[in-house]
């Protein structure tokens, strides 16, 4: 398994993430780093974009990542991002990492380990669908659903708007990279 150091290292040099555990680490870690700008407003539904005079800067998850960790990595300057610009401005690796935060946002850990495992094989096929790893990732949503009640298994404030939403779903996408890293180790994932 990637360790956090490991994962942000990759991200930098556009090459291959393979923990989701950790990559969600590093956007937590890169959030955090976020909230103390009391410029940057947190909002789930806006990847980045620059701060104007009519608009304050505002970041996702997946944003917080692009402004921290991927920092002068991109082709062109940001300023305004929407997800369709993937291709333009990061390497593949970088955006298949950035797609997979977005899909753990909305507790689609099915969706997430797939786009990161598309370029860990190098040649963008599709992997096995059928294995004990992803049985066992199957099985953690079915949970997540089960002790959350929620249809989507997605954790909790994932829609946020603002510090305190962003702050509270920070804190329960924490949880959820425990119980990543607990299944990334017993299957060596």
């Amino acid at each position: 398994m990637q360790t956090v150091e490991q994962v942000r290292e990759a991200l930098r040099k556009a090459l291959p993430v393979t923990s989701l555990a950790s990559l969600i680490r590093v956007a937590v870690e890169d959030s955090r780093k976020v909230l103390a700008n009391r410029e940057i407003r947190p909002d789930w539904s806006i990847w980045y974009r620059d701060g104007t005079e009519y608009a304050p800067c505002a970041v996702c998850f997946g944003g917080a990542v692009m402004l921290g960790t991927l920092a002068g990595c991109s082709r062109r300057p940001l300023s305004h991002f929407h997800s369709s610009r993937f291709a333009s401005l990061f390497e593949p690796p970088q955006y298949a990492a950035l797609f997979a935060l977005d899909r753990a946002r909305r507790g689609d850990l099915r969706g997430a380990y797939s786009a990161l495992e598309r370029w860990h094989l190098g040649d963008g096929s599709p992997v096995e669908d059928r294995d004990p790893f992803r049985d066992a990732v199957c099985e953690l949503r079915r949970e997540r659903r089960r002790r959350h009640t929620d249809v989507t298994a997605a954790p909790a404030y994932s829609e946020f708007k603002g510090r305190e939403e962003f702050r509270l779903f920070l804190d329960s996408v924490c949880r959820l990279a425990d119980e990543l890293e607990a299944l990334e180790l017993e299957h060596n994932a």
